[in-house]
């Protein structure tokens, strides 16, 4: 579901809530049809409206925790908390303001920072490379396998980096599935 449905940056048009899509939304869109929704680039408030809504978990598909940048694609601790509150994922942008496009270990650092907000379980890679028009870390995703390198010698373990390259993303899928399957 597009996030501008949820007219989060676009406060003019609809106050950036749910309004009265609520409750359409969350029991007939996001538990029963088994749709994963992705509130990337929705505010805060918007979030906490759809995670008061759904028994399933969300996905927050590219972000970053706000450091020195109060760039509006970065989100605050409390807002990853949040998401991983509904057992959801935040992906790690793989774009980093004033980095060269090539630092794997800055990148790295950026996933800790969502680690140390939400917790390995609720950490995964961001995705939108392709929409970035340049500075992506990653020009292909061929890359992948210089980041794995990346988050052990940061001190992850291999099971924690699995989590982060795609076992939390697919776990979240995978309960959104089988939540739709028990509805049906």
């Amino acid at each position: 579901m597009a996030t501008r449905c949820f007219a989060d940056l676009w406060p003019s048009i609809a106050g950036g809530s749910l309004g009265s899509g609520r409750q359409a939304a969350g029991r007939i869109l996001l538990n029963r049809l088994g749709i994963v929704v992705d509130v990337a680039h929705a505010r805060f408030e918007v979030v906490k409206g759809v995670v008061d809504t759904t028994t399933q978990p969300i996905i927050l598909s590219h972000s970053n925790i706000m450091e020195t940048s109060s760039w509006a694609r970065y989100i605050s601790p409390a807002h990853a908390r949040l998401v991983a509150g509904r057992g959801g994922v935040i992906g790690a942008m793989p774009y980093i303001a004033g980095r060269r496009s090539d630092d794997v270990p800055g990148y790295v650092h950026f996933v800790s920072r969502l680690v140390d907000a939400a917790g390995i379980d609720h950490v995964g890679i961001g995705t939108d490379m392709d929409g970035i028009s340049g500075g992506a870390i990653f020009t292909s995703y061929s890359r992948w396998p210089s980041l794995a390198a990346a988050l052990v010698d940061h001190g992850y373990r291999p099971d924690e980096a699995a989590k982060v390259l795609g076992g939390n993303a697919q776990r979240v899928f995978q309960q959104v599935a089988a939540g739709a399957s028990s509805r049906r």
